[in-house]
């Protein structure tokens, strides 16, 4: 009982024609949704995207804008100060209270002990810490069906 090798062209044309009767198979919903972001992505309008992706007329735009504006800001602001010197006058008795607020809030803290102040930023960081721990396990019980792939 001898088998002879199939020639292989022939085996060639089995394994296609079986190959070919199989249904199609489906990508998996993840990597067709990557997919179809990633392909969005390259779709956004040239002026959302990076500005190293810009035009280079758009990127000389932008630039001689911006030179423009600096340059406006800094001969604009005598002029403009000058034109809102009232403006300023009546802001100067608020910013010495705010200064005068400033330094009593500093005496204030300058005389809590500093073990207390110690204790007081220990506690802001152990609730920082349980807000995000709380967060976190909050979002994973509302989406960790969708973590698992």
């Amino acid at each position: 009982m001898s088998s002879v090798p199939p020639d292989n062209g022939e085996l060639e044309k089995r394994i296609a024609a079986v190959l070919r009767a199989q249904p199609p198979r489906r990508a998996p919903v993840a990597l067709a949704a990557r997919v179809l972001a990633a392909v969005q992505r390259r779709n956004v309008p040239w002026w959302q995207r990076s500005f190293g992706a810009w035009p280079v007329p758009a990127r000389l735009a932008f630039f001689a804008v911006s030179l423009s504006v600096a340059g406006l800001a800094l001969v604009g602001t005598p002029l403009l100060t000058g034109a809102l010197e009232p403006l300023l006058r009546w802001i100067t008795p608020l910013m010495h209270l705010a200064r005068t607020a400033s330094d009593t809030t500093l005496l204030v803290v300058r005389l809590i002990p500093q073990p207390w102040l110690e204790a007081a930023a220990a506690f802001a960081a152990l609730l920082y810490l349980a807000t995000f721990a709380l967060g976190a396990t909050a979002y994973r019980a509302l989406y960790g069906r969708n973590l698992e792939v």
